[in-house]
């Protein structure tokens, strides 16, 4: 079985650090790596030689597009293929792809089927997350599908619905196992069903009383 290394995120900074504090108070808690930002002005190399500074290494970065959108259908295998050498270079093997914006932000955690995307969406989804796989894998790196609370893919039902219609073989998962819980899915029996597909995850908790109060009170995702 192959060692898993755990990243510890700097989002929960929320801008109040430099990447430089950041790097360092990480790495003293014994995390190995940090995710990586992908693209922008800086150079992969760049932000890899920062990290290896506090005896980090780079985690997958994070690919967000309204992949149900066919106006945006160009654009985003323009922008797969920019995510996918960005990671290349950083030496990543995996791309988290989720879908953005966060749509349903008021139901967070209360999801019917009559929320969820039309059958034609789905088939947009399925048909460009695929051509994005392929995209990614030219460059060695798996594309993994990113559920979110607020997002189009929340539920356990979303996700299945959406990976039959993938290309499994190049499309894998990268769940988020918090947000999963906060949208009343069993994780463990998702994981045990779709072990084979995981190529990375985002290892979350949750408190199951905030989580009733919130689905009780209709709070929102904030």
């Amino acid at each position: 079985m192959a060692r898993i290394k755990i990243a510890g995120s700097g989002i929960t900074y929320r801008g109040e650090a430099t990447q430089e504090q950041m790097c360092r108070e990480i790495a003293e808690a014994g995390y190995e790596g940090m995710p990586l930002s992908l693209g922008g002005d800086v150079p992969a190399q760049e932000r890899v030689a920062l990290l290896a500074r506090y005896g980090l290494k780079p985690a997958p970065g994070y690919f967000g597009a309204s992949f149900w959108d066919p106006a945006q259908e160009g654009e985003i295998l323009s922008q797969a293929r920019e995510k996918a050498a960005y990671s290349q270079a950083a030496g990543l093997t995996e791309l988290y792809v989720a879908p953005s914006p966060l749509t349903r932000r008021e139901l967070s955690g209360r999801i019917t089927a009559e929320d969820a995307m039309s059958a034609g969406q789905y088939a947009q989804f399925a048909r460009v997350l695929s051509q994005v796989g392929r995209i990614t894998l030219e460059y060695g790196v798996a594309a993994c599908l990113h559920n979110h609370v607020g997002g189009f893919i929340e539920t356990r039902e979303e996700m299945d619905r959406l990976f039959e219609l993938v290309d499994t073989d190049v499309v894998f998962h990268g769940p988020d196992i918090g947000h999963l819980a906060w949208a009343g899915s069993d994780v463990v029996a998702y994981v045990c069903d779709y072990a084979a597909g995981i190529k990375t995850l985002h290892l979350k908790d949750i408190y199951p009383r905030v989580l009733r109060q919130g689905v009780e009170e209709a709070w929102d995702y904030r």
